[in-house]
């Protein structure tokens, strides 16, 4: 019985080294591979949005120009909305970067693990959990305004 109770140890500190040894090879990847993807998004987002809020200015005003100033005053809505997706998608980048350092924090960890670290490695997993899913869910909210954002400047074109 005592024998089997060792095995049972030495295999249990062999996983252990195993994760160790992954978390270290992952600790690179995981600063630049699903970051670069991400912001990748965000910085398309934050062009469009950016750049159909422009659009929009730049056609206000060449309405009010044109004495047309209640259709200038219809494009106001559409404009909002691409400037609120903009700062969603801004805002996605800062959540996507706590969730990157909790997630280092939380691979560091598992590398240097230790019996008093538990409570550390269990904080940092749950933060980097937390950003991740505020990140993902600021960024679905910034698409969805955007595509709510052409929707309504389509339906105020097609009013004119």
């Amino acid at each position: 019985m005592e024998k089997e109770h060792q095995e049972y140890d030495e295999q249990a500190m062999r996983e252990v080294e195993l994760q160790r040894a992954y978390a270290l090879s992952m600790l690179p990847v995981s600063t630049t591979g699903v970051f670069g993807y991400a912001a990748a998004a965000m910085k398309a987002l934050i062009l469009v949005n950016s750049g159909s809020a422009a659009a929009l200015l730049a056609l206000m005003g060449h309405l009010v120009t044109q004495n047309q100033g209640e259709a200038a005053k219809a494009l106001g809505f559409p404009l909002c909305i691409f400037l609120v997706s903009a700062i969603f998608a801004a805002g996605s980048f800062g959540l996507s970067y706590l969730s990157q350092l909790y997630m280092n924090h939380t691979l560091v960890y598992l590398c240097l693990w230790k019996e008093e670290y538990s409570k550390d490695y269990q904080r940092a997993s749950k933060f980097n959990r937390l950003y991740q899913r505020l990140a993902i869910f600021t960024t679905l909210i910034a698409f969805g305004l955007c595509f709510f954002g052409i929707w309504t400047a389509y339906r105020v074109f097609m009013a004119f």
